[in-house]
Parts: structure tokens; C-alpha cells; sequence
């Protein structure tokens, strides 16, 4: 059987519980630390990121992808729209 390799298969998340990524407690000041540890030597994180960014860019407030907590999901959105401006801004000079 020949599959496509699907670039999820290659995550450092896989194998790890899930509340690494989802903590219980979202007051703690450390609750994205293992989290952060997993994803920094991730091959893949900018897929994950990506993936999370383009899937719901309004209602994204859960877990940590691609290495970033939903605060800084939030800022990396306004970076790529911010990125795009300048772009559409460019192109009619």
C-alpha cells in the first residue's frame, strides 16, 4: 500500500499527552514551558503553525502550535497581515 506521507508523522507532539499542549490549569505562568521545550526542535513546526493560523484565524484561543501560545498566534497573524499590506502596497508603486 502505498500512502502519502503526511508531514503530521514527523511532529515532536506525537506520543506526548495531550495536556502538554492543552493545559488544565491556562493561569499557571509555566503551563507552556514543556510545551515549548517539544516544539522548539520540532522539523515541522511551521506547518503546525500554519495550519492552525489558516484553519481559524477568529476563534483560535486553545493549545500551543507551531511553538506559539494563542497570545502570540494572535501577533503572528497581524505580522503576515501586516506583511501582506506592504506587499499589496509594493506592487502598485
Amino acid at each position: 500500500m502505498n500512502r502519502r506521507h503526511d508531514w503530521r508523522e514527523d511532529a515532536a507532539c506525537l506520543g506526548n499527552p495531550v495536556e502538554v499542549f492543552f493545559p488544565h490549569d491556562t493561569l499557571a505562568s509555566d503551563r507552556w514551558v514543556q510545551a515549548k521545550i517539544v516544539c522548539k526542535s520540532c522539523a515541522v513546526k511551521r506547518q503546525c503553525l500554519s495550519l492552525v493560523i489558516d484553519l481559524d484565524p477568529i476563534d483560535d484561543k486553545w493549545g500551543i502550535f507551531g511553538g506559539k501560545t494563542p497570545q502570540e498566534r494572535i501577533k503572528e497573524r497581524e505580522r503576515r497581515r501586516n506583511d501582506v499590506r506592504k506587499n499589496a502596497q509594493s506592487n502598485y508603486r
